[in-house]
């Protein structure tokens, strides 16, 4: 279970390092001076939309590693869901 988690949060940091870059060149091409003024454009949006809110509150968590852990266990439960369901095809 320890390497498991260690492999998890190898992945957590990288994602996080990833994400920081993604983040550096949508905030660059979207004229964003700051992390603060990021935030203060998220929640105009998501006091306009629940479905902004919704992305917005997922896209946060994933930034927490306890947060990070329950999508990879959300994805991870959808993928074999979907593994399962490929191989119930009576087309295969």
């Amino acid at each position: 279970m320890q390497v498991f988690h260690r492999r998890l949060y190898a992945a957590f940091q990288k994602f996080q390092t990833l994400f920081d870059g993604e983040m550096t060149g949508f905030m660059e091409a979207a004229g964003v001076a700051s992390s603060e003024e990021l935030f203060q454009r998220m929640e105009e949006e998501t006091n306009k939309s629940e479905r902004a809110t919704k992305f917005f509150s997922q896209l946060m968590a994933s930034m927490e590693y306890d947060s990070f852990c329950n999508l990879a266990r959300q994805f991870q439960s959808a993928a074999e869901w979907e593994d399962s369901e490929e191989s119930d095809d009576p087309d295969d």
